[in-house]
């Protein structure tokens, strides 16, 4: 059976006021990119045993796990992440050694809310961060009616067709994979949480989605979701979630 369909789309390191590391970027690379939400442009620190602490605005909001993007450099390198009430004194909640390759790393633990967030990279090496994504995982319910077993493809081509009859072809930009769920009969409670998940993003950012396969991914909505009522008698809706990957 395919994995449950689940989302991230909020991420506490924005909210948070205060956000310093231990040592300096390196120019052209600062800080802000671990929360710009855009995965190509990266944060780099060299320094022994890198540190960031984010703080200010966020002790009410509940976090369960990390999400780090595509890009970084933590192949082989210890990594925490901690949560603490001051500032000096931390309480770790996930921890791990960087696999091999920069794919995403989610590593979850249980809700907590705090006033400070400390990740941490042991090593003396150039760090290399693209999103630091710290979030609470919405996990579906329900199993999706529809869900392909392989994405589809959207292509970033244009046509054009010339005064003498001709077609060119225009490439923009590498194809892009899509996902196509449908939950044609679902609580309400589900699909009013989705769509007010998602449609908060105004389709401009993008977000965490893990796919029936359980793998994450990186893109936007390319659609509102729309929570239609479908009887009134269970009182259930249905809706549709179109997703298309960031590169």
């Amino acid at each position: 059976m395919s994995s449950l369909i689940r989302i991230a789309t909020v991420n506490i390191f924005e909210t948070a006021t205060s956000l310093t590391d231990n040592g300096d970027a390196i120019a052209g690379y600062p800080l802000d990119r671990i929360r710009d939400r855009d995965c190509t442009k990266l944060y780099q620190n060299y320094v022994t045993n890198c540190g960031i602490t984010a703080s200010g605005g966020i002790s009410a909001m509940a976090a369960d796990a990390l999400i780090i993007g595509a890009g970084h450099s933590l192949a082989g390198q210890s990594w925490s992440h901690n949560s603490g009430l001051n500032g000096t004194d931390w309480t770790a909640r996930a921890s791990g050694v960087g696999p091999a390759g920069t794919g995403v790393i989610c590593a979850e633990f249980a809700s907590v809310a705090a006033a400070y967030w400390y990740f941490y990279v042991a090593g003396i090496m150039t760090h290399q961060l693209s999103e630091l994504f710290l979030t609470s995982i919405y996990t579906f319910p329900y199993h999706a009616d529809r869900a392909s077993s392989e994405p589809g493809l959207r292509l970033n081509v244009k046509s054009e067709e010339t005064s003498a009859g001709s077609e060119r072809w225009i490439e923009y930009g590498a194809a892009r994979r899509t996902w196509r769920y449908e939950f044609p009969a679902v609580p309400a409670t589900m699909a009013d949480t989705v769509a007010a998940m998602i449609n908060a993003l105004g389709g401009v950012k993008p977000f965490y989605l893990c796919d029936h396969t359980g793998t994450w991914i990186w893109g936007n909505a390319t659609d509102p979701v729309v929570a239609r009522e479908i009887t009134s008698l269970t009182g259930e809706k249905s809706f549709t979630l179109n997703f298309r990957e960031a590169i």
